[in-house]
C-alpha cells in the first residue's frame, strides 16, 4: 500500500512538470526601434496632425489571470515619454513612442523610437538623428 502511495504521489508531482498552457510560447525575438516603424509620421508634418495618427496601446508586458489562468497584455499609451533639446541655440520637442512589445513592464531605448520637432514641425526620425542632434548641443 505505501508503494501504491509513493507512485500516485510522485506522479502527481511530475505531472506538473509535463503540462504546457496553451498560448505560450518560449521563442523570444528582439526588435529594435526603427523610424520604419512609424510610418505614419512623415518629415515636415505638424506634431497635431501626429499624434492623433500615432495614438494607441503598447504592449508593456502580460499579467495572468488568477482565476482563469489566461495571460492579458498590459497596455500603456505609445507615447511614452517627451524631452526638450537644445542645440546650437534651437529648442527641439523629442516625443519616445513605443514601437515594439515589451516584455518586462518597463521599455528600454531598444523598445522606443524617437520623433525630433522644431517649432510643432517634425525634422527627424529615429535613434540616430536623436543623437547627432545630442552630439551637436553637447550633451
Amino acid at each position: 500500500m505505501r508503494r501504491l502511495g509513493t507512485i500516485v504521489m510522485l506522479g502527481v508531482l511530475l505531472s506538473g512538470c509535463a503540462t504546457v498552457q496553451p498560448g505560450v510560447t518560449k521563442n523570444v525575438t528582439v526588435t529594435v526601434a526603427e523610424p520604419s516603424m512609424l510610418p505614419a509620421a512623415a518629415l515636415g508634418m505638424r506634431r497635431d496632425a501626429i499624434l492623433p495618427l500615432l495614438e494607441r496601446d503598447a504592449v508593456t508586458g502580460y499579467e495572468q489571470d488568477a482565476v482563469t489562468g489566461e495571460f492579458r497584455p498590459r497596455t500603456t499609451k505609445a507615447l511614452y515619454s517627451t524631452e526638450m533639446v537644445e542645440a546650437g541655440g534651437i529648442s527641439y520637442l523629442v516625443d519616445y513612442y513605443i514601437v515594439t512589445d515589451v516584455k518586462s513592464g518597463k521599455p528600454g531605448e531598444s523598445d522606443l523610437c524617437p520623433l525630433i520637432y522644431q517649432k510643432d514641425i517634425l525634422v527627424g526620425k529615429g535613434r540616430a538623428e536623436l543623437e547627432a542632434l545630442k552630439a551637436k548641443s553637447g550633451e
